[in-house]
């Protein structure tokens, strides 16, 4: 499945930090799931955790990016 990426960005603050918060959030998984997890299957997860909001990069932030970025596509 593809993911938009300009979605996942109002999460993060660049394409770089992007990646390391979902890596972060993969592996915590997969400590979690055990090392005979695929990790193929983890990250379709992380990424739908992202997009439903359920960890971000800045909580402070996160509700002020999500509605700029709300505004901007109106």
């Amino acid at each position: 499945m593809l993911y938009d990426i300009e979605k996942m960005l109002i999460y993060s603050k660049s394409k770089y930090r992007l990646v390391n918060l979902l890596s972060k959030r993969a592996r915590e998984l997969n400590r979690w799931a055990g090392p005979e997890t695929d990790i193929s299957k983890i990250i379709p997860i992380v990424i739908e955790e992202l997009l439903q909001g359920k960890f971000v990069e800045n909580k402070a932030n996160k509700k002020e990016q999500i509605e700029d970025h709300k505004d901007e596509n109106k």
